[in-house]
């Protein structure tokens, strides 16, 4: 396990789960593997009770089972979890949004147009990743649909993690969703909802099909 994680000023369980969802996103704990949560309390000079506690964070966002007789395990990455994560983003996120636009103001389009701006210029793979999440729910903040905004970041944390198959997010892909984020920004600046909904549909659905080819090839290659 990576020896740089520590431990700073915050709810003690919250940051334990910010690490762990870290690990799981960048491989470090596969999906398969065991939890070991003796270990992990020992690596983080935390106890036991918090390692639980972000356990049951992770596994309210779909990252982590617990399994009779095996205790904790990493869910796989499936193509029918990247299926499933992609309808429930179209659903959620074109509910969202469709609240959002009457009430997003300029300022609202000129925050998401920072937060692109800062994409196409980021080099690193987990400040582009944050700077998409912020993205996503700056965009349908303005429906003021907590419950249902907070169900969608669970599932884009998830999205988050099956983004990583992409080749690390190369360049051209993020340059490519960026583009996409902006499209809609646009589409919503000329006061045409529908086509800013199309426009994040398309977005949702280019994302779900760049992960499921390069997760058929990782197949191919294992059964090679």
């Amino acid at each position: 396990m990576p020896k740089s994680a520590r431990i700073t000023a915050k709810p003690m369980g919250e940051q334990v789960a910010d690490i762990l969802r870290q690990w799981i996103v960048n491989g470090h704990l596969s999906g398969g593997s065991h939890i070991r949560q003796e270990e992990i309390a020992k690596e983080l000079g935390v106890s036991r009770l918090l390692v639980r506690e972000a356990l049951v964070i992770l596994e309210s966002e779909g990252l982590v089972n617990r399994e009779t007789y095996k205790g904790t395990v990493v869910t796989e990455v499936s193509l029918e979890g990247v299926n499933e994560t992609c309808a429930l983003r179209v659903l959620l996120e074109t509910y969202l949004l469709e609240h959002a636009i009457p009430r997003i103001t300029e300022q609202d389009l000129d925050g998401l147009n920072e937060i692109i701006a800062k994409s196409n210029h980021c080099n690193s793979e987990d400040e582009w990743a944050k700077l998409n999440l912020e993205f996503h729910l700056a965009l349908y903040a303005p429906a003021n649909l907590s419950l249902t905004l907070q169900t969608l970041e669970q599932v884009l944390r998830r999205a988050d993690r099956y983004s990583r198959i992409q080749q690390e997010l190369s360049s051209a892909l993020r340059q490519s969703s960026n583009k996409q984020h902006l499209e809609i920004v646009n589409q919503i600046r000329a006061d045409n909802p529908h086509g800013a909904i199309e426009a994040l549909k398309r977005h949702i659905e280019w994302n779900s099909n760049e992960i499921s080819g390069e997760l058929f090839k990782s197949y191919q290659r294992d059964e090679a």
